[in-house]
């Protein structure tokens, strides 16, 4: 879930580039809409934390309701969302924008191949 389109498409291409089918979304309401239609079939969420509908922490909070185990990262641009990761209490890890490619892949690896 994330409504740059800037963010959204390197994203995708790299999560794809993974081995992972995406469903990206421009918005919290939408990506929640996604993951209720099929809440076990996801191995991984993205999320931004400013974005239209639902925002990154109450989007999170439906997703939990869904599913409480899959892994949840949200991506916030720090210098205009000051939020930390207490502030969105279902997020398995929390990583401040500007941030790259490299980095996100890495922290995809590390939540998709611990062991639940």
């Amino acid at each position: 879930m994330e409504d740059e389109r800037s963010v959204r498409v390197p994203l995708t291409h790299m999560l794809e580039s993974e081995g992972f089918t995406v469903i990206a979304t421009d918005s919290g309401t939408v990506g929640v809409e996604k993951f209720r239609e099929d809440p076990t079939g996801f191995s991984l969420v993205t999320s931004d934390f400013v974005m239209h509908g639902l925002f990154g922490d109450k989007a999170v909070a439906e997703i939990r309701k869904l599913n409480p185990t899959v892994p949840i990262i949200v991506i916030a641009d720090n210098a205009t969302d000051p939020v930390t990761k207490q502030d969105i209490p279902g997020a398995n890890m929390f990583l401040d924008k500007p941030v790259s490619l490299q980095t996100i892949r890495e922290a995809v690896r590390r939540l998709t191949t611990q062991k639940v």
